[in-house]
């Protein structure tokens, strides 16, 4: 969820669409971690954060850099052992 979409809670979501047609650098890759970081805090302070990371794919005849594929994996704070992930991929 982008933040503002949600009715009643306009700081619930985390920005990632401002990232979409931004040129691929580790400035942005570093931004778009600490984004996540900050939305997972506030909003889910059960969980920890194991790592982050964002890639580039490039479209389906290889020639340019179409979506950004973010993995964050994470755990409960009761149960360090049992680690969860989730991909998002942003644009085509």
């Amino acid at each position: 969820t982008e933040m503002g979409e949600r009715v009643m809670q306009p700081n619930l979501g985390v920005r990632l669409k401002k990232f979409l047609f931004e040129p691929f650098s580790q400035e942005i890759v570093d931004q778009v971690k600490n984004v996540i970081f900050e939305s997972m805090n506030y909003w889910l302070p059960f969980c920890v954060i194991n790592s982050i990371e964002v890639e580039m794919s490039n479209n389906e005849s290889g020639d340019f850099r179409s979506a950004m594929n973010i993995s964050v994996n994470f755990s409960l704070k009761k149960d360090p052992t049992t680690n969860e992930s989730i991909t998002i991929e942003l644009g085509t």
